[in-house]
């Protein structure tokens, strides 16, 4: 199979904080004034060694035990490995002569082996969301952890946005406000949920929540990076049943907001209201759940805006054969550096084996003067997911429209 991308990506106590079991840990933080900023924005990253509140963390030791308390007896919750990055909660706590930190997952690319935790069996958490307490050092001053330093830039609009990942953003902005002119789709896509366990207030519940402004004019709204959550002030619904948002639908708007709101330190998991007579798992970790309220981009007003100046790129993909009997060909679309969603063009599995006799695919991207698009082609050597790469390459949108294609011969 060959692919395109095209973007805009229960043990046992142990005796050692490092050898190879996730329960609550502390609880929540408590609530804040309401105009209180609960973070402060830096301008860069940690300059010295020590390993604070609010930062981001990288793990340094091989195997580093995280666990459910402090302490070199706590339930093991499972094994960061090398080079995993967390955002530091809570701590420095110091037990059974270590410093220990409350962390939490802050992967900067889910597809990296390093940004999973690898789970002591039986826990049944996602391996990317997590929460649980890991030593930073040795008694001898060794440390485990090791603050990441972070380029923040000054910016507060969609580039700069989408340019950070979410614990970036909270680290550099903390409570700063943004303002990103977003386009409205007209059309937006089938989804729905349902949850077993739901955030109180209820509209901070991220897998519920689905307003996706783009950063590009779209008919749908496919590029789920810029999720916003509205409070209830703004999302009343007038007697016609059209809520705010919806008359906006089609037109460029600007949106103020910010993350670590107000609301966040007072999130709470409670059971979605269809399942409060029925028997439910054990309930996400309050200070999970405050920490994913935080990182929620909850918005303060919208306005009409202005579309950004911008320019048209047709991007051509020409695929000549002969191919191998088992290829397959996808595409994937997006900004680079941004959301990416694949579009099968053909498969030999699929029964299509007229593909790649120098047909060309054809789309068309829209970004400002000098952003990137970016397309990796591979082949699928099987249906588990290795690949082989064949080619790389990248577009730069020009001052106006342009076609450009791209060949690959077989």
């Amino acid at each position: 199979m060959v692919m395109l991308f095209l973007a805009a990506c229960g043990g046992g106590p142990a005796a050692s904080p490092t050898a190879t079991g996730v329960a609550p840990a502390s609880g929540a933080a408590s609530g804040v004034a309401e105009t209180a900023n609960p973070s402060a924005a830096p301008t860069s990253s940690p300059t010295g060694t020590s390993v604070t509140v609010d930062t981001i963390v990288e793990t340094v030791a091989n195997d580093l035990s995280v666990r459910q308390q402090p302490g070199l007896y706590g339930e093991r919750l499972g094994i960061a490995p090398v080079g995993m990055l967390a955002w530091v909660v809570e701590g420095p706590v110091a037990v059974d002569g270590y410093q220990w930190f409350l962390l939490t997952g802050a992967p900067e690319d889910a597809g990296v082996p390093s940004a999973c935790l690898r789970l002591a069996s039986g826990r049944d958490v996602d391996c990317l969301n997590w929460i649980g307490w890991a030593a930073g050092e040795t008694p001898s001053g060794e440390r485990w952890l090791q603050p990441v330093a972070i380029e923040c830039p000054a910016g507060r609009d969609v580039a700069t946005y989408l340019s950070l990942s979410p614990h970036e953003r909270l680290y550099c902005a903390g409570a700063d406000e943004w303002e990103l002119t977003v386009y409205v789709p007209p059309l937006v896509g089938g989804r729905g949920c349902l949850p077993v366990w739901v955030t109180d207030p209820g509209w901070m519940t991220g897998e519920c929540t689905f307003t996706f402004p783009q950063p590009v004019k779209r008919q749908f709204d496919e590029d789920t990076d810029l999720q916003m959550f509205t409070p209830p002030r703004l999302n009343t619904c007038g007697d016609s049943g059209a809520c705010w948002w919806d008359e906006f639908k089609g037109e460029w708007v600007l949106v103020t907001g910010n993350m670590d709101h107000r609301v966040a330190r007072t999130c709470r998991p409670v059971l979605a209201g269809a399942l409060e007579d029925r028997e439910a798992g054990p309930p996400p970790d309050t200070d999970l759940v405050v920490h994913q309220c935080r990182l929620h981009f909850v918005v303060s007003s919208v306005r009409p805006g202005t579309a950004p100046a911008s320019a048209a790129v047709t991007f051509r993909l020409i695929l000549r054969g002969p191919v191998p009997d088992d290829a397959s060909f996808a595409i994937q679309d997006g900004v680079a550096d941004g959301p990416q969603h694949a579009i099968y063009l053909c498969s030999y599995y699929g029964g299509w084996p007229a593909c790649g006799r120098g047909e060309a695919y054809e789309d068309v991207w829209t970004g400002a003067p000098g952003s990137r698009l970016s397309y990796t082609i591979w082949r699928e050597l099987d249906t588990d997911g290795r690949r082989e790469v064949l080619k790389r390459g990248e577009l730069v949108v020009g001052p106006t429209d342009q076609v450009t294609s791209v060949t690959y011969q077989f």
